[in-house]
């Protein structure tokens, strides 16, 4: 019999996304959430780009667990990297049903996020479940367009290197 997490397994993927983003400010007690079922209203995940050890991931790697998709890059300057600290909270106080969460890190910045980068920044969350995937070519095309990802460079100085990407979460 499949787990409470496991039989809601997008529930959370906007859930806890929306809890996130939310204010700081949760109390003593932390933030309350208000769940929500999604099942049938998400697209379905549909990876086929690699990860940071260059294996092309499908959604079939995750089959039976809560993904949690978040995409961002490892030069942004604060919400990408705040964003993977408070997912590190939320997982850790799952304690055995960790186990059934995968956490997808999708780069939006395949340019400077290679698979070296990517590894090193992933680690240094500390969060077993946690995957970078590198978002290139046509199959990142399309997972942006069904998640309806927006993605834009901004120049930041006289360096091709020296740009921000403004993005979806």
């Amino acid at each position: 019999m499949r787990s409470a997490l496991a039989r809601f397994a997008l529930l959370p993927f906007l859930t806890l996304a929306l809890g996130l983003t939310a204010g700081c400010d949760g109390g003593a007690e932390g933030p309350s959430f208000h769940l929500t079922n999604v099942t049938g209203q998400m697209p379905d995940l549909k990876l086929g780009m690699p990860d940071a050890g260059g294996e092309v991931r499908r959604a079939a790697d995750f089959r039976d667990r809560v993904v949690l998709l978040y995409t961002g890059y490892t030069h942004c300057p604060d919400v990408c990297p705040m964003t993977l600290g408070r997912i590190k909270q939320v997982v850790g106080k799952l304690g055995e049903q960790a186990d059934e969460v995968a956490v997808l890190f999708v780069t939006v910045d395949p340019e400077r996020d290679t698979p070296e980068v990517m590894q090193r920044y992933t680690a240094n969350f500390d969060i077993p479940q946690l995957t970078g995937i590198i978002g290139e070519g046509e199959a990142f095309a399309q997972f942006k367009k069904r998640f309806h990802i927006y993605v834009q460079k901004e120049k930041e100085g006289p360096e091709d290197t020296d740009y921000i990407v403004n993005h979806s979460s």
